[in-house]
């Protein structure tokens, strides 16, 4: 084979490939948003927005949930950065930053915090996102911790009151002041779905679930893989680089390793420690995170 011919299959490759920085940068969540460490992946180039990369696999240590408020597993709360859309977000600084809600406003004595909703999100089945839908995906969360359902109970417990006031914003009525209130409405676990949704049990087929806001959607379920497809109307333009995502699971250490090494998977999640120096010492992989 010439070097040429070589070269261009190479080439081919790559481009068939995801990138670590690409999946860093395009893919919001995919880089362990919900606090997965140790993340281990592919090649290196520079994604395009309108030529997005293809679909990536994968591989988490066990099968995810989808309903991060009834889920306490962290594949759970990872999947859903990749489903669903937040009021707010955490940014990779640390600060916080607008997601469904455009701006925020808290009031002098720290009791009323009033969020104005983006207007031009849409839902991944084409429904337009509103204050409506915050305000019961909001009043879910907080029914649920009340209940003992949720993963998180902690900081719902001082929002008195959950309403959808003019000028799409929700107002939240606190019965103290809290300075991690906006931390919550950043986290995975208080995802944005349709108001009516907020009643309605989730189940594990794609039917079963809401339509999420996020970068992608579940596409299809089965034989322990979960198939998101690229959300066309993301309302970060250009984003997600995605065409889409194939999410496997196995439990077992030494084939996690393997699969990546030999190509079988782009992205492991939570790499195994042990063979952390094996990975480092691999030139086509790159690791991210503690």
């Amino acid at each position: 084979m010439s070097d040429r011919t070589s070269k261009k299959r190479d080439e081919m490759s790559f481009r068939n490939r995801i990138s670590r920085r690409g999946m860093l940068s395009g893919a919001v969540g995919i880089a362990g948003a919900a606090g997965l460490a140790r993340i281990a992946g592919g090649r290196e180039s520079t994604p395009h927005p309108a030529t997005p990369y293809g679909v990536p696999v994968v591989s988490l240590a066990r099968m995810p949930g989808f309903d991060p408020m009834r889920d306490p597993a962290i594949e759970t709360g990872w999947l859903s950065t990749l489903i669903h859309e937040t009021p707010l977000r955490i940014d990779s600084t640390g600060s916080i930053r607008s997601g469904v809600v455009i701006d925020w406003n808290i009031s002098a004595d720290g009791l009323q915090l009033d969020l104005r909703v983006r207007p031009d999100v849409l839902f991944a089945d084409g429904t337009l996102l509103t204050a409506g839908d915050v305000a019961a995906s909001l009043e879910r969360c907080r029914a649920l911790s009340s209940e003992g359902a949720a993963v998180a109970t902690g900081h719902w417990g001082r929002v008195a009151g959950i309403d959808e006031i003019e000028g799409g914003t929700v107002r939240l009525s606190l019965i103290q002041p809290d300075v991690a209130i906006l931390a919550l409405l950043a986290s995975a676990r208080t995802p944005v779905v349709p108001k009516r949704w907020v009643d309605r049990d989730w189940g594990d087929t794609p039917e079963r679930l809401p339509p999420g806001s996020g970068p992608f959607a579940v596409s299809g379920i089965e034989d322990g893989r979960i198939m998101l497809d690229r959300h066309p109307a993301y309302h970060q333009v250009g984003r997600p680089y995605l065409a889409g995502v194939v999410v496997t699971t196995s439990s077992e250490t030494v084939p996690r390793a393997t699969e990546l090494v030999t190509g079988a998977v782009d992205v492991v999640v939570d790499a195994p420690l042990l063979d952390i120096p094996t990975l480092r010492d691999d030139p086509n992989l790159t690791l991210v995170g503690g």
